[in-house]
């Protein structure tokens, strides 16, 4: 248990180095908004499994504000 607790932080971790060290090495835009696009979709994403899966209620409000910001940042 204490090993399987140990690896859990070194891969947090790991993950926390490549997320920061990420935009040093890439220094194109398009790798760039590859990767914010995985993490805003992962985001929802997770959202939705939360409180569709998890909770078992069907909320759309979710969907409502992911496109409201979308056309929102379209039209500015």
């Amino acid at each position: 248990m204490f090993m399987e607790f140990n690896k859990k932080y070194i891969w947090l971790g790991l993950g926390a180095a490549i997320f920061l060290i990420y935009p040093l090495i890439f220094t194109l835009p398009f790798p760039r908004h590859v990767m914010i696009m995985i993490f805003l979709y992962a985001t929802l994403g997770l959202a939705w499994n939360m409180i569709g899966g998890y909770a078992g209620q069907i909320s759309l409000g979710h969907a409502l504000f992911f496109g409201i910001g979308a056309y929102t940042s379209t039209l500015m």
